[in-house]
């Protein structure tokens, strides 16, 4: 390439991004943002060969979406939608009891509480009558003071945003049902995305899930596609950790452990990075 070359803006701007990122600093820590949080330090030491099995278990799946249908500044419409499948050593097997699909329609409103205070009520609404035990028994009821329903800078999120309290719950009510009828001793419940919970509320639901799976002898997992995590020099924490085991273990399967740690009583996930099969290029 000439030095007087054009270059577009676009070039320029993917140019900038590569001068930055030039260079990773293996020598790091995952960044904390919170005295509830533990980073331990980056090493190859903690990388490890994934196990294998031989005993072949099913795999159950539960993921949800949720969509506005109407929207304003004080009230919402959406649809729901949570579902769930279970896989084995041949495929996608039937659901003994469980609905496949559970569809749902919520409302969230913005509402005149108690002590001229002001409430934001979710209410769900099935789409077949026999979906009712897979959904959340009653209304949420959050006070618009509530901390989890505002941002870092401490504004109220839109209210469409918070309409998403829905799906959540919902996922961790299904799920609940779903482990309980679907899933045996030994098998693999995976939830999509992270294990953590948010809004006010959330985590009696996941702790009826915890519950359930392991009075059930099942194991709890979720899985996220993305990875926010970054280090205290400003790098991709999930790309470091590859760059070091595509060294160690190169075409092959490991996992990561322990690298970041949630210390919060009322946690009960533990987290690990893992590339699943040894030809893929990518890790979660």
């Amino acid at each position: 390439m000439f030095e007087n070359e054009y270059r577009s803006p676009l070039n320029e701007c993917v140019r900038f991004v590569a001068d930055c990122k030039k260079e990773y600093v293996i020598d790091d820590t995952p960044y904390i943002l919170g005295p509830e949080e533990k980073a331990f330090k980056i090493t190859e030491n903690r990388i490890f060969p994934l196990p294998k099995c031989n005993d072949f278990r099913k795999l159950g799946f539960v993921d949800g979406g949720n969509a506005p249908l109407i929207k304003s500044s004080d009230f919402t419409i959406c649809i729901n939608r949570v579902a769930g499948v279970v896989a084995n050593k041949t495929g996608i097997k039937e659901l003994q009891s469980t609905p496949h699909i559970v569809e749902f329609y919520s409302a969230t409103v913005l509402n005149s509480g108690k002590d001229e205070t002001l409430e934001i009520v979710t209410k769900f609404f099935p789409r077949e009558p026999s979906f009712r035990e897979y959904l959340p028994e009653s209304a949420i009821v959050l006070n618009i003071s509530d901390p989890s329903i505002r941002n870092a800078s401490g504004f109220l999120m839109k209210i469409e945003v918070i309409a998403g309290i829905a799906r959540r719950f919902a996922e961790w009510t299904y799920a609940t049902k779903f482990i309980e009828n679907e899933l045996n001793e030994g098998d693999i419940f995976v939830r999509d995305g992270s294990l953590q919970t948010g809004f006010t509320g959330e985590v009696e639901a996941a702790r009826s899930l915890y519950k359930t799976g392991l009075t059930n002898k099942i194991y709890i997992t979720g899985l996220s596609k993305t990875c926010r995590l970054f280090t205290k020099n400003g790098d991709s924490l999930i790309s470091i950790i590859n760059e070091i085991a595509l060294k160690k273990f190169q075409n092959q399967s490991w996992y990561y452990h322990p690298i970041f740690r949630i210390t919060k009583a009322d946690n009960q996930a533990d987290l690990y990075f893992a590339k699943f099969h040894k030809t893929s290029p990518y890790p979660f």
